[in-house]
């Protein structure tokens, strides 16, 4: 039994889905305060087949400071980059630094931000042979998995300065924790829990 309790439509009493559907679209204060982004689905990305085969990247401020995350979808490690400058020359430089370190990866899956969108950045992923995802600009839970990483570092950032400890140190910790025991902190909505995830890494 389903029943539905609209704005000065009291309740609809044994109605099909369809009927309350119907009910709601023609409450005007339903239709005022209903989200005005309509939802799209999450981009799937498939599992990897190994580490760093494709990356999710974004940029965030957090106390006046801008910061570069890049992060893989295969282990779910990040990499933390401070920023001096936000420009996509800066964002790439920092970018070839990992990509030196752990490698080139097929996907970069990205926002819609002016250094991601720049033909610079273009240029770049032609150069080094990968390709990019660019997430929908009026639906950015759709590149889930940087949003999630973004607050997972900030909040490390922020623990850290309230400690006065060395944020080199909580980053150490919490790379040093198994996925299984992060998955708690998961966010369900933005992609699957690490622990169902894993890549032969």
């Amino acid at each position: 039994m389903n029943s539905h309790r609209t704005h000065g439509h009291g309740k609809v009493r044994n109605s099909s889905n369809s009927q309350i559907e119907d009910v709601v679209l023609n409450c005007s204060a339903c239709t005022e305060h209903q989200n005005s982004s309509p939802k799209e689905p999450v981009i799937a990305h498939n599992l990897p087949d190994r580490p760093w085969q494709n990356v999710a990247t974004d940029l965030f401020e957090l106390d006046n400071e801008h910061y570069l995350i890049v992060v893989d979808y295969c282990s779910r490690y990040f990499e933390l980059e401070r920023m001096p400058t936000t420009t996509s020359s800066e964002a790439i430089n920092r970018m070839k630094a990992i990509f030196a370190r752990h490698d080139i990866p097929e996907k970069v899956v990205s926002d819609h931000g002016p250094q991601f969108s720049a033909q610079e950045f273009a240029w770049f992923a032609s150069e080094w042979d990968f390709s990019q995802v660019i997430s929908s600009p009026t639906y950015p839970q759709s590149n889930g998995l940087a949003d999630k990483t973004v607050h997972t570092a900030g909040q490390l950032l922020k623990k850290a300065k309230l400690g006065k400890r060395d944020p080199h140190l909580s980053l150490l910790e919490y790379r040093n924790t198994p996925l299984d025991a992060l998955a708690a902190l998961w966010t369900p909505h933005y992609e699957h829990p690490p622990q169902t995830q894993r890549c032969p890494c």
